[in-house]
């Protein structure tokens, strides 16, 4: 049975990824050919993680209280539908809206679909570290990006609105198998109540969850270390492709350096097991993957007269990135009471977002009135220098 739940787990990973990465290796040339400038870019993105930033903790409050496969499957929803309303949207306002529904739809999904996987593991008698399993989830997460942002470049080259159109309706598919083969044994449904209990239900496994949060001295050092982490990663993330678009020249040829990106990120995540053995410190561990990538993400800055080393290097600092996040969810997740287990996981993405949204628009300014090489490099610059002096501060 766990090998059949880690199996499932796996394919709904995989195939809802396959869908969202059709449109990764364009995202920013779409909506630059639609007329919006590198701000206006990131400003539409600050609309997704202002979405999560209000709707993280209700809505993993929700599957706490009414099942963390509800959740999941409407996750899936909102978010292909949001990926369809951005395909045909020509406006600031119509992507608003579009990073608006995505972003709800990632709340419905963030802390509930590790949770469903924990908990189901644990009822069937799982026993071992959960390290392993997020290190597959995220070298399938990598893998199957590979050839969807590869296609995704290729239909973009057609039309840059046909990746979103076909990721959208390909994540409706995965929102019906989810809905078919998800099942919740341990999970143990509240008796019937009328609107206004069940709010206050979900209000109370809020509150619940946000008291453990900060009793957790785990917790606390997580949420820190991951929102400083996404923070400075939003000027690489949002910023390569004009950073590249000279030296590439072809739209399609995004999809092979997205391609490269996730086969770093997959490398890192392979690594982590490695990482992890070396360095038996899960903070430490992840002090340092944050600050091995800040070293080569300014070293790509510093070399991009000479495109192919510069392009190396970017794609290098992804491999310690990839490193990070199954040490970070594997740590999180083994020092987080079961009940809580959704909510607690979606506070820790709350101040992820809002970091999100302040890197997004501090970078954005910095790339618009400086140039795109100033951003990376305060982001290196904080990588660098602020993991180790939190890890001394916190612990």
């Amino acid at each position: 049975m766990i090998n059949k739940i880690i199996r499932q787990y796996l394919v709904l990973t995989g195939m809802f990824n396959l869908a969202v990465s059709l449109s990764l290796g364009t995202y920013v040339s779409f909506l630059i050919s639609r007329g919006l400038n590198l701000f206006e870019v990131n400003l539409v993105n600050v609309a997704y993680f202002v979405a999560m930033f209000f709707f993280e903790i209700p809505t993993g409050a929700f599957a706490d209280t009414f099942g963390r496969k509800n959740s999941y499957v409407i996750s899936c929803v909102l978010f292909s539908l949001g990926m369809i309303v951005y395909s045909q949207s020509y406006t600031m306002a119509g992507f608003i809206g579009a990073e608006i529904l995505a972003g709800i739809g990632r709340t419905f999904g963030n802390g509930a679909y590790h949770a469903w996987f924990v908990d189901m593991l644990k009822h069937h008698g799982y026993k071992g570290t959960t390290a392993p399993v997020f290190r597959k989830e995220q070298m399938v997460r990598q893998f199957v990006s590979i050839p969807g942002a590869i296609a995704g470049g290729y239909i973009g080259s057609l039309d840059l609105s046909y990746p979103w159109l076909v990721g959208g309706c390909m994540g409706i598919v995965v929102a019906l198998l989810a809905w078919f083969i998800m099942k919740e044994d341990y999970f143990v449904r509240p008796p019937r109540m009328s609107l206004s209990a069940s709010v206050r239900e979900m209000f109370r496994m809020a509150g619940q969850g946000m008291r453990f949060a900060r009793k957790s001295k785990v917790v606390r050092l997580v949420v820190v270390m991951n929102a400083l982490l996404a923070f400075a990663v939003q000027s690489p993330n949002m910023q390569w492709q004009p950073f590249f678009r000279s030296a590439v020249g072809n739209v399609a040829w995004f999809g092979y350096i997205w391609a490269g990106i996730a086969t770093c990120i997959f490398i890192g995540i392979h690594a982590s097991a490695w990482v992890r053995t070396r360095i038996r410190d899960e903070p430490l561990a992840m002090a340092v993957s944050m600050v091995a990538a800040g070293i080569m993400l300014v070293c790509a800055v510093l070399s991009r007269e000479y495109v192919i080393m510069a392009i190396a290097l970017f794609l290098a600092h992804e491999i310690p990135r990839g490193a990070y996040a199954p040490i970070k969810d594997a740590y999180l997740n083994d020092h987080t009471d079961q009940r809580e287990r959704a909510t607690v996981i979606s506070c820790q993405s709350v101040f992820g977002h809002l970091a999100c949204l302040s890197g997004l628009l501090l970078g954005g300014l910095a790339a618009e009135m400086v140039s795109i090489s100033a951003a990376w490099l305060i982001s290196g610059a904080i990588l660098v220098a602020a993991p180790f002096i939190i890890i001394r501060v916190m612990r």
